[in-house]
């Protein structure tokens, strides 16, 4: 059985942004993670920061299509809840 690694923003921001050292390496992981050739796991807060990045650019429509991509593609998204936070009450 393979360990569940976890995908942050940063994976799906480079994966489909402009030019970058680290684009190609991202989309091949995003093509491995649509093969289901690795267990992954992403959280809510990944979409909101995906989300609040293309909205910070001006690119809010982007944003949804990326959003959308990313809930089509991932077989787990967690909940962030308060106490992963660590508030009380």
């Amino acid at each position: 059985m393979m360990a569940t690694k976890f995908v942050d923003t940063n994976i799906f921001i480079y994966a489909v942004g402009t030019a970058h050292p680290m684009k190609r390496v991202c989309a091949l992981l995003i093509e491995k993670i649509a093969r289901q050739d690795i267990d992954v796991v992403t959280d809510t807060e990944v979409l909101q920061e995906v989300l609040y990045r293309f909205w910070k650019q001006g690119k809010a429509e982007r944003g949804m299509i990326t959003y959308n991509r990313i809930v089509d593609l991932m077989q787990n998204i967690l909940p962030v809840s308060r106490e992963d936070l660590g508030c009380s009450g």
